[in-house]
């Protein structure tokens, strides 16, 4: 069944949130995800997740080229990507200070390399907001879904992502092909395999992650990790 679209201003967005007087989610997709299929994942969690309000896709050029071998050469698909993924952080970052402008606090969910959007993003929002004086959260729960993130860059600049949201949550497994593979390309250590960081809630889940289904990158939509999100979105310890 085809779906209607409506385009919306932002101010026309911002309006249309505020009336619902609900905390937005916002969902930020990773590598090689078609907008089509990042709609897609969207609609999973708000359905999985039973959400209340709106949810809102933020998505960015990560797609594979035309070419037959663009899917497979990995390392072509994965810079193009890394590329795009970085000339989005200002547009992000400029969303999220909208938000915070007109006192709308957002659940913020990020997937491997969305990371890469999202992390810079929120850094450059806490400088600001520090420079300020002002220790406003635009975020209430934080949730990184295995980050394709340098884990040595994350501990460098999460004094300054703290004070940007109420709670950082990160999801990681040991058994993540994806994350390995991004781990032998980057030469270090990525936050999605598991780095463990002070007051952070870090939640392996190597356990519920089956390696041998796939690439083990996409456990943030199975049932066990969802009703695990929905309490954290709740704000259960």
């Amino acid at each position: 069944k085809a779906l209607k679209t409506k385009p919306l201003t932002q101010e026309n967005l911002i309006e249309s949130i505020k009336k619902t007087q609900r905390t937005p989610l916002v969902f930020v997709h990773g590598f090689n995800v078609h907008y089509e299929e990042a709609l897609l994942r969207s609609a999973q969690i708000a359905y999985d997740l039973k959400y209340q309000g709106p949810v809102i896709l933020f998505t960015w050029p990560a797609g594979s080229g035309d070419g037959v071998f663009d899917d497979v050469l990995f390392s072509k698909t994965y810079q193009n990507n890394l590329i795009n993924a970085k000339a989005s952080i200002e547009v992000f970052k400029n969303l999220l200070l909208e938000f915070q402008k007109n006192k709308i606090k957002v659940n913020l969910i990020a997937h491997s390399m969305g990371h890469q959007v999202v992390l810079p993003a929120l850094q450059q929002i806490g400088k600001l907001n520090l420079k300020e004086s002002s220790a406003k959260h635009v975020v209430n729960e934080l949730i990184l879904n295995a980050p394709d993130f340098s884990s040595k860059k994350f501990t460098k600049i999460s004094k300054e992502i703290k004070p940007t949201n109420k709670r950082t949550t990160i999801y990681c497994s040991y058994n993540d092909k994806a994350i390995i593979a991004s781990q032998t390309y980057n030469h270090n250590s990525r936050l999605g395999g598991c780095s463990f960081l002070k007051n952070i809630d870090n939640i392996n889940v190597s356990l519920v992650d089956d390696q041998t289904l796939g690439l083990g990158h996409g456990y943030y939509s199975s049932r066990p990790i969802l009703s695990d999100i929905f309490q954290t979105i709740l704000g259960i310890d």
